[in-house]
């Protein structure tokens, strides 16, 4: 039982996280481009995972025949999930973004039952669903669009959704032989690299790169990358493994819910937006599909402990 309230405590933390990096995000596009800031935020992750290695805090040896089975989910995420969201959110809005990635759990529910072979029962289904469209109804409110011309945009962000999702359910599978560290460290490093790499490339094409670090200068693009690699990637990076080795996929998948939530309160604390009736609403049935999902899985486990 311990396990796994650490393992739910793990889930609500990389929630409330998530649900502050969209408001991080905002003030950091102020100054830089998405690529820009995937590079400087992958950056700062690393170095942080270089720090907590150096320090003790992080202690595993990895040979190479780990570093290449495990080399494949760095696909799904961060370089799949990541890219193709930023292509996703340039040709949508952002509340249309928000109820497509809200399919999520419902695509992790799918593979963890193909691929993983787990069961959902029907409750647990019905509060998924709950969950969902809490999320739907407040982009909805907000005044999602439909156009042909966004269709290429819906695709691209239905396939970062499928990304996150089977990064979800092949984490579930690998760290049964590997420990979460260590699928943290393999997809940050693979970040790092690749995500500088285009920065520098697009740097090169247009002869900048003597401005690569520029945007460090300015304090809040500095302290918004710093909490995005150091929390929101590195840190979410091991909350969310970390819970995936005591969690199945599809229960762990839902708390990515809650983010909407938490970025709605997060937006009215420290951006003074005003709380509409609309939110207040999708807040409770996001929550209440939350709950409602873990608890009858939890229902489930302990008939089976009983019989």
């Amino acid at each position: 039982m311990e396990k796994k309230s650490a393992a739910y405590l793990a889930a609500l933390s990389m929630s409330i996280i998530i649900g502050f990096s969209f408001f991080t995000n905002k003030i950091s596009l102020d100054t830089a481009s998405p690529w820009v800031i995937l590079a400087h935020r992958f950056t700062f992750a690393f170095l942080a995972l270089l720090a907590l290695k150096m320090l003790g805090f992080m202690k595993f040896r990895m040979t190479k025949k780990e570093f290449f089975a495990i080399l494949p989910l760095s696909l799904f995420y961060p370089l799949l999930f990541f890219s193709l969201q930023l292509l996703g959110l340039q040709k949508v809005f952002s509340s249309e973004a928000g109820i497509i990635q809200a399919t999520t759990p419902l695509l992790t529910m799918i593979l963890a039952t193909l691929i993983l072979k787990e069961k959902t029962k029907r409750k647990q289904k019905i509060f998924m669903l709950v969950s969902l469209s809490g999320v739907v109804y407040i982009s909805l409110m907000k005044g999602a669009e439909v156009s042909v011309e966004s269709l290429t945009g819906y695709l691209l962000l239905l396939l970062s959704s499928l990304s996150s999702a089977m990064n979800l359910v092949l984490i579930r599978k690998l760290v049964k032989n590997h420990s979460f560290m260590k699928l943290t460290s393999v997809a940050i490093t693979t970040g790092f690299i690749v995500f500088n790499l285009i920065n520098l490339g697009l740097h090169l094409r247009e002869g900048t790169v003597k401005g690569y670090f520029t945007p460090l200068l300015t304090p809040s693009f500095l302290l918004g990358v710093l909490f995005l690699g150091v929390l929101s990637t590195l840190g979410t990076s091991l909350l969310s493994n970390f819970a995936l080795s005591r969690l199945e996929a599809s229960r762990m998948s839902i708390f990515n819910h809650l983010g909407t939530v938490i970025s709605i309160f997060a937006g009215v604390l420290l951006l003074h937006e005003h709380l509409r009736y609309y939110q207040v609403i999708g807040a409770l049935l996001i929550i209440i599909g939350v709950i409602g999902t873990n608890y009858f899985a939890a229902d489930k486990r302990a008939n089976r402990q009983k019989a």
